[in-house]
């Protein structure tokens, strides 16, 4: 990780390294900054709503009021944000050829990390909150994208990089579990000190520790010709197995649902079978064991801990698949012939998106508001109007990721990812359980509309750009 005390030519290293920052090098090719300025800019307003219940209402009914997802993302997004640009400039090919180049981004983005967690700590202890649990707020916040850092280079162990890659989403999944769908924001914003800021430091030295370590395990020492000609006479010695299990098997043929959905996930296409599946259990059982715990916290009915988990559930409903901020794979599955010309393809890609979402989102939606309808006796004409509203809203959103191509046919790739995921948000803070049914069904009718227009006219528009982003 290299000594505190620097040369001069590593402080001029170092310095150039921060200057990126604020250079085209950073603006342009960072696809994540417009996602980063959305969510920043909703978290300021959050935060000045905070700021003002707080001046009538206690901190826990003022926290039940506002909305904490926006700084939750925030801080996540942050970390994506850098981790994207750290990864590019340290892990180039060229990287190791120039000496001191690594290290003098690792330690930029380092500085640049913490000084972006403490700055968003200050603001949100302005709301007020103690300085020391508004910075645990932000780094707890910041742990599954640790595990990015630690991510291995593509030539290390496939079994090394898959468990890490399942330790991440897991931890991704058990953190939006906690702060979406329980009160844990409150427990962490009203900690001790004593608590806090040992923690504080931990989290901050993990932190720092995985970002200046990653130049090593990029570029790790490459294997000596005896040590790869210790393995080939070790692999040459060992006996074969014949009748033993093999080690391939003939793949079965793909169902034409699968040869479809690669169009929009070519590494795993999923079968029908399995996307209803997920579709119908996701959602019910998170929230069951969801509810089961708080129930062992707050000695609560399991009904009563479930009730209020459906208005922080309406993000799940949207989670799907990157179908235009990925599409490396559009020309291999072109030259197949098996979709028609250009226009034909990305018309089949769209399609192929509808038909998936017409399956998913209506089995999603009826998987979170029959069980509420059940526990809460909920009216069968609101839960026909509610299952309506959502699923317009998650199919207009959807949609509208497609928006950007109306205005060029090859926009920005930050423009296209904020257009497609932003709209997640979007769910999470415009259904009927958080607007009404009056709102929530304009909002419906006005996202279906927008996302007709994509439908229609995108395809023609795409299908003459440039596909993938390969220079990005």
């Amino acid at each position: 990780m290299g000594s505190l005390s620097l040369t001069r030519q590593e402080w001029s290293d170092l310095w150039r390294a921060l200057q990126l920052y604020a250079s085209p090098v950073f603006l342009r090719a960072n696809y994540l900054l417009i996602s980063v300025g959305f969510f920043l800019f909703t978290s300021l307003m959050d935060l000045r709503r905070l700021h003002r219940l707080l001046t009538h209402e206690t901190f826990e009914q003022a926290l039940s009021h506002a909305n904490v997802v926006s700084l939750i993302l925030t801080s996540m997004f942050i970390q994506n944000c850098l981790q994207l640009h750290a990864t590019r400039q340290i892990g180039a090919a060229q990287a190791p050829a120039i000496p001191g180049l690594a290290l003098a981004e690792a330690r930029a983005v380092c500085i640049v990390d913490v000084l972006s967690v403490l700055l968003l700590s200050t603001a949100l202890s302005f709301a007020p909150i103690p300085f020391h649990d508004a910075l645990f707020f932000v780094l707890f916040n910041s742990i599954p994208t640790v595990l990015q850092w630690y991510v291995p280079p593509q030539g290390q162990s496939q079994k090394l990089r898959f468990l890490i890659s399942l330790a991440g989403g897991i931890l991704i999944l058990g953190q939006f579990g906690l702060l979406l769908l329980s009160n844990a924001s409150l427990w962490l914003l009203t900690r001790p000190p004593i608590l806090t800021i040992p923690a504080d430091v931990c989290l901050l030295l993990v932190m720092i520790v995985s970002i200046l370590s990653l130049p090593n395990r990029l570029h790790g020492a490459p294997a000596t010709p005896h040590a790869l000609d210790a393995s080939a006479s070790l692999k040459d010695a060992l006996p074969e197995f014949p009748y033993g299990k093999a080690k391939t098997r003939a793949r079965k043929p793909i169902t034409f649902y699968q040869l479809r959905q690669m169009l929009l996930a070519p590494t795993s296409p999923l079968t029908l079978k399995t996307d209803i599946l997920l579709s119908c259990l996701f959602i019910p059982v998170l929230m069951s064991i969801s509810a089961m715990g708080m129930s062992l916290f707050t000695h609560k009915s399991f009904a009563a801990c479930w009730k209020p988990l459906v208005f922080s559930a309406g993000a799940m409903i949207a989670v799907s698949d990157n179908w235009l901020t990925q599409r490396q794979h559009w020309p291999l599955l072109l030259i197949t012939g098996r979709f028609g010309d250009r226009l034909s393809f990305v018309r089949s890609v769209f399609s192929a998106k509808l038909s998936r979402l017409s399956v998913t989102i209506p089995l999603r939606v009826l998987s979170l508001i029959i069980p509420y309808a059940l526990i809460t006796s909920f009216a069968l004409r609101d839960t026909l109007v509610f299952s309506l509203e959502f699923m317009g809203l998650a199919l207009g959103f959807a949609l509208c990721g497609a928006l950007p191509f109306l205005v060029s046919g090859n926009p920005w790739k930050g423009v296209v990812y904020a257009f497609n995921f932003i709209p997640i948000f979007l769910l999470q803070t415009c259904n009927p359980f958080i607007t009404g049914t009056r709102i929530a069904g304009m909002i419906a009718g006005l996202s279906i509309a927008l996302g007709c227009v994509a439908y229609v006219l995108a395809p023609r528009s795409l299908s003459k750009a440039d596909w993938p982003y390969e220079t990005e």
